[in-house]
């Protein structure tokens, strides 16, 4: 993005464009690290044991990855998430 600076500003600088790079962060990411430092995790884990035969991810793993992706997508119009 280009932004036409001010004249006060153009002097500062000494230039009379500044260029903008915006980059994207994914909330889900952030919804997820934010459960995990809250003990999400660890809290629904030991409520929701594993079975014996269970491999991969946990109970809580998993429950933390699909609140993250549901909530993130926000309920809104042309989601295709609908949460009851």
């Amino acid at each position: 993005m280009r932004v036409q600076l001010a004249q006060q500003a153009q002097e500062i600088l000494g230039k009379s464009d500044l260029v903008i790079i915006t980059e994207r962060v994914d909330d889900v990411a952030l919804l997820i690290g934010q459960m995990v430092q809250m003990g999400v995790v660890e809290v629904l884990d030991r409520h929701i044991p594993r079975h014996w035969k269970q491999r991969g991810l946990s109970w809580g793993w998993t429950a933390v990855i699909w609140l993250g992706v549901c909530l993130s997508k926000g309920g809104g119009p042309g989601d295709d998430i609908t949460i009851r």
